[in-house]
C-alpha cells in the first residue's frame, strides 16, 4: 500500500491509495483487477470503520467533559450562591438562623424543604492583625500576605489527611475520574472537577456509609477592592447515571463490606479577601448531611452533632497558622498513590496533586504575589530542606491535629529530629525528636 498526497498535483484534499499485490498466477483483464480491488475496498472499509468509532468515541468523550464542566458550573454557584448570602445577624428576612458563637466562628442553620435535618454555616473573619502575625518575612504588603495565607488555607482544606483529622468521623476518599478545565497545569485560576468515592466511618449516629461525589474546586478573582483571589470547594452528589458507570471500582473499594448510601447533599469551603476588613479573609463552611439515625435517638442530639460539622473551617486556619503546607499535599488519603507535579505554594516547591497546581501556586498570578522568603534553597525560596523552621506564628506551633497532619503526610522518620517537619516553639535536635516520638 503506498499513501500519496494529492495537495502535489493541486488538489486541496484528498489522498491516492496505490495497492499492489503479488499473485500465485498470471491474471489478465477482469479477474486481475478483482484480485487487487478486492482486498483494497476490504482495507478501506476496515479503515472507515475504525475511523467512525474513533469519532464517535471522540463525541461521546466530548459530551461527557461538557457535562462534568455544567455539573462543576452548578456546584460552584451554588457555593457562592450560599456563602455569600445575608447573615443572620444582617438582616430579618435572612434564609439563616443564628445559633452560637463557637471557636471564633458564627454558627447558622438554615432549613431544607423536605430535609428532616437543617443546612450548617459556620463563618468567620482573620483579621489583617493575626495575618501580620504570621512567619513571612519578605512579604510586607497586607495584600501579599493575606492571599498567601488564602493559598495556604485553602491548601489544608483541599489536604485529604487534614480532611480526616478534623473530622474523625471521614473515612478513606478515592478519586474515580479527574478533570482539569483551562489551558495547561500551569495555567493560574481555573477549574477542577473530580468524581469521588468518600467513606463514613460508622459512628452512634449511623453505621458506614458512602458514595460518589462531584467535587469542584475554583480559583478567581475574588472581585472585592484591592483584588485577590478567591478559593472556593463544593462537593455535591454525583448523578445516579454517571456515578452507576464506577460501580465496578466502587465495588472493588467495598471489598465485600456493606455500606448504606452516604446522604450528605453538599459540603462548601470558601475563603474570600474581606471587603469588611481590608488585608483580612472571610472563611466559610458549608455542610449539610442527614443521618440515618433511628426515631428513639432524640432530634437534638443528633442536631447538636451537626451544628459542629462545619467547624473544620477554624481547623483549617489554625494549621495555616501553625505549620507548613503539607508535602506531598494529596486529595487522597496520605498512603494512597496519586499523580502529583511539583509547584510553588506558600514559597515552596512541593509535590501537590496535579489537579491543585493551577488552582494553588504561586508564581504567575496577576492577583497575587509568590510568597518566597529572602534566601533561596533548592526546596524553594527562603525555606531549608531538613532541619529546624521558624514557627510561623509568634506563640509557636499550636494544637496536635496541625502537627499529626505534617509528621504523618509528609512521612519524614521521627528517629532523625532534625527532619521532623514541624519545630515547635524553634526546639531542634533532641529535643524535636522527643517531642515527635511522645506525640
Amino acid at each position: 500500500y503506498v499513501l500519496e498526497d494529492q495537495s502535489a498535483f493541486g488538489k486541496a484534499r484528498g489522498c491516492l491509495l496505490h495497492h499492489f499485490s503479488l499473485l500465485p498466477a498470471p491474471l489478465r483483464g477482469p479477474a486481475a483487477i478483482a484480485a487487487v480491488a478486492g482486498p483494497l475496498y476490504a482495507f478501506l472499509a476496515e479503515v472507515k470503520a475504525e475511523a467512525k468509532r474513533g469519532l464517535q468515541m471522540d463525541k461521546e468523550s466530548t459530551s461527557i467533559d461538557s457535562k462534568v464542566a455544567k455539573l462543576a458550573d452548578e456546584a460552584i454557584l451554588l457555593a457562592v450562591g450560599l456563602s455569600d448570602s445575608v447573615a443572620a445577624s444582617s438582616s430579618s428576612s435572612s434564609p439563616w438562623s443564628f445559633e452560637e458563637h463557637y471557636r471564633g466562628l458564627d454558627i447558622e442553620t438554615r432549613e431544607v424543604p423536605g430535609a428532616r435535618f437543617p443546612m450548617v454555616r459556620a463563618r468567620m473573619v482573620v483579621q489583617p492583625s493575626e495575618i501580620g502575625k504570621l512567619y513571612y518575612p519578605s512579604l510586607t504588603s497586607p495584600t501579599l500576605r493575606q492571599a498567601c495565607f488564602a493559598r495556604e488555607v485553602f491548601a489544608f482544606s483541599c489536604s485529604g489527611a487534614a480532611q480526616q483529622l478534623s473530622n474523625t468521623a471521614k473515612g478513606n476518599q478515592t478519586i474515580l475520574q479527574n478533570w482539569t478545565f483551562g489551558s495547561g497545569e500551569q495555567e493560574i485560576a481555573g477549574t477542577s472537577a473530580s468524581f469521588m468515592h468518600l467513606t463514613l466511618k460508622p459512628s452512634a449516629l449511623q453505621p458506614a456509609a458512602d458514595g460518589v461525589f462531584l467535587q469542584a474546586i475554583r480559583r478567581a478573582p475574588s472581585g472585592v477592592q484591592g483584588g485577590g483571589d478567591r478559593f472556593t470547594y463544593s462537593m455535591v452528589p454525583a448523578p445516579e447515571n454517571m456515578a452507576g458507570s464506577y460501580s465496578q471500582q466502587v465495588d472493588a473499594l467495598r471489598a465485600g463490606q456493606p455500606a448504606k448510601q452516604m446522604n450528605q447533599p453538599v459540603w462548601i469551603m470558601d475563603v474570600k479577601p474581606s471587603a469588611a476588613f481590608p488585608g483580612g479573609l472571610d472563611i466559610c463552611c458549608i455542610s449539610h448531611i442527614i443521618p440515618e439515625v433511628s426515631y428513639f435517638i432524640p432530634t437534638g442530639m443528633v442536631r447538636q452533632a451537626l451544628m459542629h460539622s462545619a467547624c473544620c473551617a477554624s481547623a483549617f486556619v489554625e494549621m495555616a497558622k501553625t505549620m507548613r503546607v503539607p508535602n506531598p499535599l494529596k486529595v487522597q488519603h496520605f498512603d494512597v498513590e496519586e499523580e502529583l507535579a511539583v509547584t510553588q505554594v506558600a514559597g515552596r516547591h512541593i509535590s501537590i496533586s496535579k489537579s491543585l497546581v493551577g488552582i494553588l501556586c504561586d508564581t504567575g498570578s496577576k492577583s497575587s504575589s509568590s510568597c518566597s522568603a529572602s534566601a533561596s534553597t533548592s526546596a524553594g525560596p527562603g525555606l531549608p530542606t531538613t532541619g529546624p523552621m521558624p514557627s510561623k506564628a509568634a506563640k509557636g506551633f499550636n494544637g496536635l491535629a496541625a502537627r499529626k497532619v505534617a509528621c504523618r503526610e509528609s512521612g519524614f522518620a521521627v528517629s532523625n529530629g532534625t527532619e521532623c517537619s514541624y519545630n515547635r516553639n524553634g526546639k531542634s535536635g533532641s529535643q524535636a525528636k522527643n517531642m515527635c516520638q511522645e506525640e
